[in-house]
């Protein structure tokens, strides 16, 4: 039977004076489409909103009279009796049944401000018996454990939902539930008495099978799981057999197997008999291609008679794999092992015959000499050695033949490739440099700071952040020697003359931005002064800069400021000052506290520097962007696929929507060309915005397992589409976050400042299923070492002002992930990205991705073949416009 209870929603609902949409009242007007109402009834096919009456295990009734089975459900959300769904249903004829073509849930809350209670997104950090404590990043949150759904078993990690009350100065937590839940279909990739993985991302453990069953290798499953804070980034809460042909599915690193593996796993092979016990594990984890990798396993005759091992073979050739047999002296104790042993715990007799090592090989008879395992206890280690050759996962079995009977051993092993390591910023604190390209000064006087400055307070978070480095991409000598020595760019990279492709990406781009940097530098450097005072200003040292008020220099908090005494900007005694507050035209810095009493109201030099983090990030995207492939930076077909959900009939949550915008949420939110990106374009004014806005709710309601990310270039581009999402009047606290930089000027307005964290809490602020944040700041997501899928969807708006490694920055995010979608919206037309290198505009950094994929063949303008849909192909791109309505009331 389908377990029922669903909750959580049920008391969030209540808590939050949100109610489902009852099935008798018509859809509020706020939620109808156009043209669409309650109830469409014709003779033989009709849609309605109806209540969820019985469960069985194949499906269930609706209205009492309205037949649908498991197939027939969209989305990836848990249907209870008593919810409330839309219905499309259809019958043979006008005597027949009605039986449900399409059933989605409907989860539609209307807000009550006078609630006291609010969500919170964070991780149960511990479990008793009668109670758990979750964590927010801010503190912990103390639930009984009757808080907690009847179909939901925690887990100490699982990311939740977190129902919190405040009555009467208490804190109390009402409810508990999975942040993120989906059912998934797989393949048993690892298996060990108990726990396992499958697809290598789901973890199992043995308390989650159904009536005993034992996952075999190779064998396919389906279950649910749900999103926790460990390697494997999901968990499942069961698993059982799949129905029907046990065939491999699709995954990240494919399961080499064939049908004698697959028939040999399930039968009894794997277990111990006739007095022999094999200890031992022969999963090789995972490895990169070279890496050697051994397992052990012990074989131990608890007979009153010896045996004789006549066989040690693969039951595939494989020629990366090579069996090493040592009988070990009887004379010799061996260690007491166990059924749970771990076979690189055992030391290596003193006493051993002479090795027999096979490679390979498909069947070798062992010597008799070697073969014979002593009666009472007697030993044979068997060593299995990998050396990563092929990438991907595979699986083999060891066979032990003894004669009369055979034993078997699952070989697995995970090889990776080592561009893999690029899904994730490098550790290494080593300065990038390429061949013959030396460190400029400038960065050589940043570094050569003999007293770094202090930075500002930051708010101490529970957990610290545990950063990965970027590399520091310095700019080649050769870029700022060729002004003086008036040479041709194209002569030090001749890639820039090429057309743009895949196999010069990289390159093209890293010299596009390198060039931007070498003309920040000299404008700031315009800005130097000397033989200025440093005035006391209680815990800082002031400066007045002319022109900062106008943006000449533009400076942030957080810069640095390199101070020297007059004439010594070319000496090796600097001091950096970091800029803590800016007001108007003055600065107030920070210097190290040894020598900012001494630098009090004295005469120096000072050097401005520009935060070159942003650039960073830049160049570190450009790396990693070329694995989405070409079909997303150089697509030229679609391919259209089945869709990810269907909206057919689902009411709209903003009913302004003309029927082109419908369309387009229609489109991104089926995407069935990913991954190839949607393009939502169009003049300002035609609702871009409010359809990009429409189509984060859709999949954020109707989706249970995304999360999406919304970027801008601008702050206040992020600051709207926050602002209309909390408008929408479905957001609640704990659903969406707002990303800010620690160096950003101007306050979001007050509507959103409850969803507002810095990057302090970006570890807690990621699992949130809304992002927002600036293009670039998403760089900061870049560093926590995200699994790949960890976003479902990318949203970039006022893509049409954002350079290519601007827009880079999200969408890199999607890198690895099978099923990701991005969506770019904004005016290829418009004003573009505002370039400070002409050079480097004129070899295209000025050219805005939305712009460059708007000139690819996918995306260009036919009115032979789409003369109906705007002239534009519906399944990659819309062209909005503006109705008369929705232009009044923009």
């Amino acid at each position: 039977m389908i377990e029922c209870a669903y909750g959580f929603y049920e008391k969030v609902q209540l808590a939050l004076g949100r109610k489902k949409i009852p099935p008798e009242a018509p859809i509020p007007p706020t939620l109808k489409p156009r043209a669409i109402s309650s109830e469409t009834t014709s003779s033989l096919s009709r849609f309605f909103t109806g209540v969820v009456t019985s469960l069985d295990e194949g499906g269930g009734m609706i209205d009492q009279h309205v037949y649908f089975d498991q197939s027939s459900i969209l989305g990836d959300e848990r249907i209870d009796v008593g919810s409330t769904v839309h219905v499309q249903a259809a019958r043979e004829h006008q005597q027949a049944g009605w039986r449900a073509t399409r059933v989605q849930l409907v989860v539609c809350w209307k807000p009550d401000a006078s609630s006291d209670s609010h969500m919170v997104v964070g991780f149960i950090s511990n479990l008793g018996r009668s109670q758990g404590i979750a964590n927010d990043g801010n503190g912990d949150f103390r639930f009984p454990l009757t808080a907690v759904g009847d179909n939901y078993r925690p887990s100490i990690g699982d990311w939740v939902h977190i129902l919190v009350l405040e009555q009467d100065g208490t804190t109390t937590v009402s409810a508990v539930a999975p942040l993120r839940r989906r059912a998934f279909n797989g393949v048993v990739t690892t298996f060990n008495r108990s726990e396992g993985t499958v697809d290598g991302n789901v973890f199992i453990a043995a308390g989650v099978v159904d009536n005993g069953y034992r996952p075999r290798l190779g064998e396919e499953v389906s279950g649910e799981c749900v999103e926790w804070k460990h390697a494997t980034p999901w968990r499942a809460l069961y698993l059982r057999p799949s129905n029907g042909t046990k065939s491999l599915v699709k995954s990240d690193h494919p399961v080499k197997q064939n049908s004698a593996v697959q028939a040999l796993t399930r039968s009894d092979l794997l277990g111990d008999k006739e007095g022999i016990i094999i200890n031992g594990l022969g999963d090789f984890g995972d490895s990169h291609v070279g890496d050697e990798v051994t397992v052990n396993f012990i074989v131990t005759n608890t007979n009153e008679q010896d045996l004789t091992l006549v066989s040690c073979r693969l039951l595939l050739p494989d020629p990366n794999i090579c069996v090493t047999i040592e009988k070990v002296d009887s004379s010799n104790p061996s260690p007491k092992i166990s059924s749970s042993f771990s076979p690189q715990e055992v030391t290596s007799p003193k006493s051993c015959d002479p090795k027999l090592t096979i490679y390979g090989s498909n069947s070798s008879t062992l010597p008799d000499s070697s073969a014979i395992i002593p009666r009472n206890g007697g030993l044979i280690k068997v060593t299995v050695k990998l050396t990563a050759g092929d990438v991907g996962c595979t699986s083999n079995l060891l066979i032990f033949n003894f004669g009369s009977f055979k034993i078997a051993r699952a070989i697995l092993a995970s090889v990776k490739d080592d561009m893999v390591k690029l899904l994730s910023a490098s550790n290494s604190r080593v300065s990038h440099q390429r061949s013959g390209w030396i460190q400029g000064s400038y960065h050589t006087k940043m570094r050569a700071c003999n007293h770094p400055g202090r930075r500002p307070m930051r708010p101490v978070v529970a957990k610290p952040i545990l950063q990965r480095k970027m590399k520091d991409y310095p700019v080649p000598a050769q870029l700022r020697d060729m002004e003086e020595m008036d040479t041709d760019i194209t002569v030090i990279q001749p890639q820039l003359a090429e057309p743009l492709s895949l196999d010069n990406y990289q390159d093209v781009f890293s010299t596009l931005l390198w060039l931007e940097e070498i003309v920040k530098e000299q404008e700031i450097r315009k800005h130097d002064l000397t033989s200025v005072i440093l005035n006391p200003a209680g815990a800082y040292l002031g400066l007045t800069v002319p022109g900062l008020a106008e943006g000449r220099p533009k400076l942030l908090i957080g810069d640095k400021v390199i101070i020297c005494r007059p004439g010594g900007i070319d000496s090796d005694i600097h001091y950096e000052g970091i800029i803590h507050k800016i007001y108007g035209e003055d600065i107030q810095m920070q210097f190290n506290q040894e020598v900012q009493e001494d630098l009090a109201g004295e005469e120096c030099d000072v050097m401005f520097t520009f935060n070159r983090c942003p650039l960073r990030r830049m160049h570190h995207a450009a790396d990693i962007a070329i694995m989405l492939g070409a079909q997303v930076l150089f697509p030229t077909c679609p391919t259209p696929m089945p869709p990810l959900m269907v909206l057919d009939s689902i009411p709209f949550y903003n009913s302004i929507l003309n029927d082109r915008q419908r369309s387009a949420v229609t489109r991104i939110v089926g995407a069935r060309c990913r991954p190839m990106p949607y393009v939502l374009f169009g003049p300002p004014g035609t609702g871009k915005t409010i359809t990009v806005v429409e189509s984060i709710l859709q999949i954020l309601f109707q989706c249970a397992s995304s999360r999406i990310l919304a970027c801008a270039p601008s702050n206040s581009a992020v600051d709207l589409l926050a602002t209309r999402l909390h408008d929408s009047g479905q957001i609640v606290s704990g659903m969406m976050v707002r990303l800010n930089a620690l160096s950003r000027s101007t306050p979001p307005p007050p509507s959103i400042l409850q969803y507002c964290v810095t990057p302090d809490q970006a570890a807690i602020a990621v699992m949130h299923r809304i992002v927002l944040c600036t293009c670039v700041s998403a760089g900061t997501l870049q560093t926590l070492g995200l699994a790949p899928g960890h976003f479902s969807h990318v949203f970039v708006d006022e893509a049409g002002q954002a350079a290519e490694p601007e827009c880079l920055i999200p969408i890199s995010l999607l890198v690895g992930s099978s099923q990701g979608q991005m969506v770019f919206a904004g005016d290829p037309m418009q004003l573009g990205p505002m370039i400070g290198s002409r050079l480097a505009g004129r070899y295209g950094l000025e050219t805005s991705l939305l712009e460059r994929l708007m000139e690819r063949q996918p995306y260009k303008r036919d009115p032979r073949k789409f003369a109906d849909h705007g002239n534009f192909d519906p399944l990659v791109s819309t062209r909005t416009t503006c109705s008369t309505v929705l232009g009044t009331i923009l």
